[in-house]
């Protein structure tokens, strides 16, 4: 297939997906019983106060033209007026997604980068002591609530041994221009070599503990399938003719155990997002994980909408990169 027909044709798939996930949000989170304008509000409030903030929001409005309106604004890039915090959801998205951002992608580079080490030589070991010793961790990281880890891990690293910081991203007396809105960079950008350690040492067990599950699945995932490639007969050829096992899974095994850890290793980016939430929560980092579970305790809506809808763009942009990337990994959807 000619390379751009595959992307045309990608392309129009996730918007249909984007479009179909939108539509359910909205009438999802519009179906919750309630009126988040009186909870804002307060019992004391007068109706015409109600009716007034009601029109301002847009929520006085027939339900299929606010399901319009919010179609049009994020095709356009504006996801409304936030409830409880009286600005635009576009502004606290901007002033939250760094943190989470951040968390994201360190935890995305750590889990893929060690999930598929380790998977390599749990297939490599496979059957001896170091293969069954790795099976039993990820096991545990597997099945183990993530919000369960955080804090055992704050009472080991914080309480304990006093050596990581189990609060916030950074110390007080830590202070950087805000630039990007990402503590690390911008004390790299202010030259401040201390500060960006600081900050380092706040996200590590934050990161250790988001990532500890998608590692886990990664590491099982690798190993399955490169034992699967093994036992095909180019590997077996291999064997036979006296290569060993570490050459066999980096140079042939490996090779064509790739899709589908690619597959997941991209999915991962986007439901790492999603899996924010519980950490930064455990943890007190203020990024969009916290500022969903705030909106959805003081049931605002719209800004509930915005975070879920930040979250469905780039979980849905990442599976496109990674149906456009099978295209230069996978022969055959050249032909």
């Amino acid at each position: 297939m000619e390379f751009r027909r595959y992307v045309i044709f990608r392309l129009a798939t996730m918007l249909a997906v984007i479009l179909i996930l939108l539509t359910f949000i909205f009438f999802a989170i519009h179906i919750i019983p309630g009126d988040p304008v009186e909870s804002m509000v307060g019992e004391g409030a007068s109706q015409e106060t109600i009716d007034a903030i009601r029109a301002r929001l847009g929520l006085d409005k027939p339900i299929y033209l606010q399901y319009i309106d919010y179609i049009v604004g994020v095709f356009s890039g504006s996801f409304g007026y936030s409830i409880i915090y009286s600005t635009t959801v576009n502004s606290i998205i901007v002033s939250r997604a760094g943190v989470t951002i951040q968390l994201a992608v360190l935890s995305w580079i750590f889990s893929s980068a060690l999930g598929i080490s380790l998977g390599k030589y749990s297939a490599r070991k496979a059957g001896k002591a170091q293969d069954h010793a790795l099976r039993g961790i990820t096991l545990f990281l597997y099945a183990v609530p993530v919000y369960v880890l955080g804090i055992m891990s704050q009472i080991v690293f914080g309480l304990w041994l006093g050596i990581l910081p189990v609060f916030g991203t950074k110390s007080p007396s830590v202070r950087p221009p805000t630039v990007t809105g990402m503590i690390l960079i911008d004390t790299l950008l202010a030259g401040d070599l201390s500060g960006f350690l600081d900050a380092g040492a706040h996200f590590i067990l934050p990161v250790l503990c988001l990532s500890a599950y998608y590692m886990a699945v990664a590491v099982r995932l690798t190993r399955s399938e490169t034992l699967k490639a093994m036992k095909r007969s180019f590997c077996l050829l291999a064997q036979a003719k006296g290569l060993d096992s570490k050459e066999i899974v980096n140079k042939h095994a490996f090779r064509n155990a790739l899709l589908p850890v690619v597959t997941l290793i991209g999915l991962q980016a986007g439901t790492l997002l999603t899996g924010s939430i519980l950490v930064e929560t455990v943890f007190s980092l203020r990024g969009l994980g916290d500022l969903l579970w705030v909106a959805a305790s003081a049931r605002d809506f719209i800004l509930i909408q915005g975070v879920i809808t930040i979250f469905v763009l780039i979980t849905s942009i990442v599976g496109m990169i990674i149906d456009i990337s099978y295209y230069y990994l996978d022969p055959r959807l050249r032909y």
